[in-house]
């Protein structure tokens, strides 16, 4: 969501793909932000899913040379920092996930490596194409699921995201997931 409470292009695709399985982006009631009201309409009569980061800060925003503003990446120290010092674990320990949905590379990369051991994951792109037939990684109880950053920036994204089989695919796996 923007600093006025509208989602965005990415918020959109994350959005229809939680649609999907009966879940969205929008909060179950109005939130009052300073500058603006993140609006729960769109997402009624559907369950709304937990959202977190890698890491507690908000690097905050930054304006582009052609004067829209976009928000900040975190730093990869500042990510590694914060894994380091479990803020993420502990905030998972709270609220108990059936499904952790690693969305991006980064995402992908750094909990494979800092919180399930594992030295380094495939291509997410051989993963997302595979997404059906692979064996998925735990986090104490919640299965594991990476999947592209769903940015309308990013080519892989939308060829995933505009590929029946492949979408479906994963549609189908994270469903099975989240009713088990």
């Amino acid at each position: 969501f923007d600093p006025n409470g509208n989602i965005g292009s990415t918020g959109k695709y994350l959005d229809a793909t939680l649609k999907t399985v009966g879940y969205t982006v929008y909060p179950s009631r109005d939130v009052e932000i300073p500058g603006g009201i993140v609006r729960c309409a769109p997402g009624k009569g559907r369950t709304t899913a937990y959202f977190s980061d890698l890491c507690p800060v908000f690097p905050g925003y930054q304006q582009t040379k052609s004067g829209k503003t976009k928000i900040c990446r975190p730093t990869r120290e500042l990510i590694a920092s914060a894994l380091d010092r479990d803020f993420l674990a502990r905030e998972l320990g709270i609220v108990k996930p059936k499904v952790i949905m690693l969305l991006g590379k980064h995402a992908s990369t750094s909990v494979y490596a800092r919180m399930l051991n594992e030295p380094s994951i495939r291509s997410l792109s051989t993963v997302m194409q595979e997404i059906a037939k692979i064996a998925l990684h735990r986090y104490v109880d919640a299965l594991v699921i990476p999947m592209f950053h769903p940015s309308p920036a990013s080519p892989a994204f939308l060829r995933w995201f505009n590929s029946p089989t492949d979408y479906d695919n994963f549609v189908r796996r994270l469903g099975s997931c989240l009713q088990a």
